[in-house]
């Protein structure tokens, strides 16, 4: 049974840029002392084709809500990846991030038709990433098994810089708490169902796992989607996203691993190169805390250009 939902409050934002700059590398006259012979080791080298990946948690909470959001646009803004997905974003949030951020990415989202309070979007940096606008795309599901309005979000995109098959990039925030694992089982299976028949895909988000020995774990474990952070060898440094011994935001005690970036391509066409955790910094000296209860999850991926 197809889980296609028809795309009733998806709005894809459009701000137009002023101006295209174009960017000239300056030129350099040299006059070698010398003839010398070309070995291959002089040629120029091409920078190696890569995709840059951000998801971000930004904690669904009143407090200094502004200054909170402005640092991780900064953040955005330092790091410019080609994807951003973001969850627990407020309406208001969103219209501030969108206000800052249009210029720049591609911006849509799929909750305020619905009048929920909260929800999730994703960015396409503009120079990077074109969003393949159709009457079903982007899109949405639902999850039949959610008490907190949780859903999938996603679009497909194509690169601009570099010769690439289409992607598909999905979002979610799956079911929070720990005693709701088996909801995030049933959520997991559906994302299964959505990628199912996708051949390039990357789906990033919270998922709200506990321990590794969860339902929900165990069907990623089995899926066909790799896990960036366990392709990378599970660098300890990036393993917790939320971490209560580091982050006085993160009221829940302890250190888990909620945001994961998962990828499914053929003929291993990307390949994860680096990870980080952005975020971890005090916004300030009077505010000495991060800007969220999570790290964001940054993830570089080396591209095998096609043919």
């Amino acid at each position: 049974m197809s889980m296609y939902l028809p795309n009733i409050g998806v709005e894809v934002h459009e701000t137009p840029l002023n101006q295209t700059v174009i960017e000239q590398t300056p030129r350099h006259n040299v006059k070698p002392k010398k003839r010398t012979l070309k070995t291959r080791f002089d040629q120029p080298k091409l920078d190696q084709p890569k995709i840059t990946t951000l998801t971000y948690n930004l904690w669904l909470e009143n407090s200094y809500s502004k200054e909170r959001v402005t640092r991780v646009i900064h953040i955005i803004r330092d790091t410019m990846p080609d994807v951003v997905c973001l969850q627990e974003i407020s309406q208001d949030v969103f219209k501030f991030i969108e206000s800052m951020l249009a210029p720049f990415f591609q911006i849509f989202q799929a909750f305020v038709t619905e009048d929920n309070p909260y929800g999730t979007c994703i960015m396409c940096n503009r120079k990077t990433v074109r969003i393949i606008e159709s009457e079903d795309n982007p899109y949405y599901y639902d999850y039949n098994s959610s008490k907190m309005s949780r859903r999938i979000v996603g679009c497909e995109i194509e690169f601009i810089k570099f010769a690439a098959p289409k992607f598909h990039v999905l979002t979610t925030h799956l079911e929070s708490l720990s005693e709701n694992d088996r909801y995030r089982a049933s959520q997991f299976n559906a994302i299964k169902q959505a990628v199912a028949s996708l051949k390039y895909c990357i789906v990033m988000g919270d998922f709200g796992i506990w321990n590794e020995n969860e339902d929900a774990a165990q069907a990623i474990s089995n899926s066909k989607l790799k896990d960036a952070w366990i392709e990378m060898g599970c660098p300890y440094k990036v393993k917790y996203t939320y971490n209560s011994r580091k982050n006085p935001n993160a009221k829940e005690k302890g250190q888990y691993r909620f945001d994961r970036i998962l990828y499914h391509t053929r003929d291993h066409l990307i390949k994860p190169k680096t990870m980080g955790l952005l975020g971890k910094n005090n916004i300030s000296t009077e505010l000495p805390f991060p800007a969220s209860n999570h790290y964001g999850l940054y993830c570089e991926f080396e591209v095998k250009e096609s043919d």
